[in-house]
C-alpha cells in the first residue's frame, strides 16, 4: 500500500462501505475499526446487525458515487459490489477490496 492510499484512509475522507455477504461484512468491520474508519454503509439488510457496534449512515439506494473519494468492499458471489468499484474506477476514486474467499478468483 503507498503513502497517499495509508493517509487517505487515516483522514478525514468521504469512505464507502459497500458489503452484500456476511464474510465480507465480519472482515470489513474488523478492518474498519481498527483503522478507525469512519463510513457510509451500502449493506444487505440482514448485514447492519454485524456493524450494530459502528455508528451507522445507511444508504438506501445509491445512484451517485462521485461525492465519495474511497470505497470499500467485498466481493460477493454474483459480483454484487463489482459494478461499484468499475464505476469508481471510471470517476478517479479510488477502491480496497477485500478477498473473503476463492470462489470466482482469477490467478
Amino acid at each position: 500500500m503507498d503513502i497517499v492510499f495509508i493517509e487517505m484512509i487515516t483522514k478525514k475522507n468521504k469512505t464507502l462501505l459497500i458489503c452484500k455477504d456476511a464474510g465480507a461484512a465480519n472482515i470489513l468491520k474488523n478492518y474498519i475499526e481498527k483503522k478507525k474508519i469512519r463510513c457510509d454503509f451500502f449493506l444487505r439488510s440482514l448485514l447492519i446487525k454485524i456493524f450494530k457496534k459502528n455508528k451507522l449512515k445507511l444508504i438506501k439506494s445509491i445512484t451517485d458515487i462521485s461525492n465519495y473519494n474511497l470505497i470499500i468492499s467485498g466481493t460477493s458471489i454474483d459480483k454484487f459490489e463489482l459494478k461499484f468499484i468499475k464505476k469508481a474506477k471510471k470517476l478517479g476514486i479510488k477502491s480496497m477490496v477485500f478477498l473473503d474467499h476463492w470462489s470466482n478468483y482469477k490467478s
